[in-house]
């Protein structure tokens, strides 16, 4: 029954390498196009853990170990989407320096009494 010439010894499978995703992050993206890369790849990732649960609960494979662990990384990944997202909308603001400048570059075009007329309103928008 246990031939040795017929028996297959089964060893351990999985390699002791790190695992590399399948679409690798930018690190420290800079760049708003490279902030939306790394949610849109983020946003993936989520949608595939989502299908991985959903296909486990079909078959009835549903390992309480492995819901939580997928779980976990999904609220991991939809952590660092907001943070993402924060991160980007802070970058499209213009910080003051370049407002000033622009304000500058402006004001060259209206006398003295026009310029109160458009600080005026300006301030009336952001008072409403």
């Amino acid at each position: 029954m246990n031939d040795p010439e017929t028996t297959i010894a089964v060893t351990d499978a999985t390699p002791n390498r790190p695992r590399r995703p399948l679409n690798p992050l930018i690190e420290n993206p800079v760049t708003g196009a490279e902030i939306r890369y790394n949610i849109e790849i983020l946003t993936i990732e989520v949608d595939r853990i989502d299908a991985q649960i959903r296909s486990r609960e079909t078959e009835g494979k549903l390992d309480p170990d492995w819901l939580r662990r997928s779980t976990d990384a999904k609220l991991h990944r939809r952590a660092e989407v907001a943070r993402l997202k924060l991160e980007e909308a802070r970058a499209s603001v213009p910080d003051g320096a370049v407002l000033r400048a622009i304000i500058a570059e402006v004001k060259k075009d209206y006398d003295a009494d026009e310029w109160a007329e458009v600080e005026a309103a300006a301030r009336g928008q952001v008072r409403a």
